[in-house]
């Protein structure tokens, strides 16, 4: 053998030894089922569930740099992130095709940009309102992706967050958010309902009724939200469909006003009753009136009040007036929504929630007698009849 010829033969054996342990590591990558996802957080794959554990940010990955278990990936078929762990990272379960499940826990506060991006199979999502922020194309073409619960602490929504999420019909967007991103639900083109808050002051170019693919291609939809809101701007601006849309019903237990001090006294058949002020409405207890001669009934299986009747024969037990303390307009506590509903000689009435007891204006007691307003003594009376 010729020098030539061996110095070949030594420099093609070093090379394939060089390719040779160049290949270990990688196998051990594609081989573990476990290891780091973030400085304090760790990863395990069994059996098609992917686990997220530890406190703290998980890493953010790119193009050049996937996550350790992306070639895992087809195998991955729910996502569980353990509770303390703070933000999902860019890119972290980008293109599991199979994902089905995902669970974010309440510790979880940022989702990063493309972390659940081509997860085809993605069916719902529920971002819990601990999470401030969504970020760029973050469920972009999740294409089964049916149903999205939007936390109620989300100020943003990046561009292309749900791009392409074909099998969305309906969106509400949540009082906390200020911003829509570009493209945010473009070409989702099953799309047909979004109701946008007074709370958002931007929405970024073409982020609904679009399809990215199609420029003459316009989503059938309507928009809804409140006169004179950027929601407003933003379909007239591009031709879609508004409407204005109904306050929401506020929560039971919700504070609804404050109830104000008053110098109006109430009685009824002369004798005084505790009164309130609601939005210059003098207000009673509906509770109190049965120590007034009314027969009150409340029950509990429908949370139904009852002032039924009145008569001049049952006893009169008057509940003591507090005097007032402060100038009449100082706002003494708040009244809150109430689940009761609240008849007056069988017709329902307005009532409010105020220590547990409901409050209802003075003049609907007028099915029983008359209602009288005396301007000198600032007295509001009912005489029974």
């Amino acid at each position: 053998m010729n020098k030539t010829k061996k110095t070949k033969k030594i420099l093609s054996l070093a090379l394939a030894l060089i390719m040779t342990l160049a290949l270990v590591p990688m196998a051990a990558t594609v081989n573990a089922n476990s290891g780091s996802a973030g400085a304090n957080a760790t990863w395990t794959l069994a059996g098609g569930t992917l686990t997220i554990s530890g406190t703290g940010s998980m890493s953010n990955w790119g193009s050049h740099n996937f996550p350790p278990w992306y070639a895992h990936r087809a195998s991955i078929t729910t996502v569980i992130i353990s509770d303390g762990v703070t933000s999902i990272g860019d890119l972290a379960f980008h293109r599991c095709e199979n994902l089905t499940r995902v669970t974010i826990p309440d510790s979880v506060i940022s989702i990063g940009n493309s972390a659940f991006a081509g997860c085809y199979y993605l069916t719902s999502v529920t971002i819990p309102d601990s999470v401030a922020s969504i970020g760029n194309s973050a469920f972009a073409d999740c294409i089964s992706l049916a149903s999205v619960t939007i936390g109620n602490s989300v100020t943003s929504i990046g561009d292309y967050a749900f791009a392409g999420c074909t099998s969305l019909t309906s969106v509400t967007i949540p009082d906390s958010v200020i911003s829509i991103g570009d493209y945010a639900f473009d070409s989702c083109t099953g799309l047909t309902s979004v109701t946008i808050p007074a709370s958002v002051t931007s929405i970024g170019d073409r982020a609904f009724g679009y399809n990215v693919f199609d420029p003459l291609f316009r989503v059938d939809m309507t928009i809804y939200g409140a006169a004179g809101s950027e929601a407003e701007r933003y379909a007239t601006a591009n031709d879609i469909r508004f409407v204005i849309a109904a306050p929401a019903a506020p929560a039971v237990g919700g504070v609804l006003g404050n109830v104000l001090y008053t110098d109006v006294r109430a009685t009824i058949n002369g004798q005084a009753i505790p009164s309130f002020n609601i939005n210059d409405n003098t207000m009673v207890i509906a509770e109190d009136l049965g120590s007034y001669g009314f027969t009150v009934t409340w029950d509990d299986a429908t949370a139904t009040l009852r002032v039924e009747s009145f008569s001049a024969n049952a006893p009169v037990t008057p509940k003591a007036v507090e005097a007032s303390t402060q100038p009449p307009g100082t706002v003494r506590f708040q009244y809150l929504h109430t689940s009761v509903r609240t008849f007056v000689n069988g017709v329902e009435v307005e009532g409010f929630n105020i220590g547990g007891e409901t409050i209802i204006q003075f003049d609907h007691l007028a099915a029983y007698g008359n209602v009288a307003w005396d301007d000198v003594t600032r007295t509001i009376s009912l005489t029974t009849r």
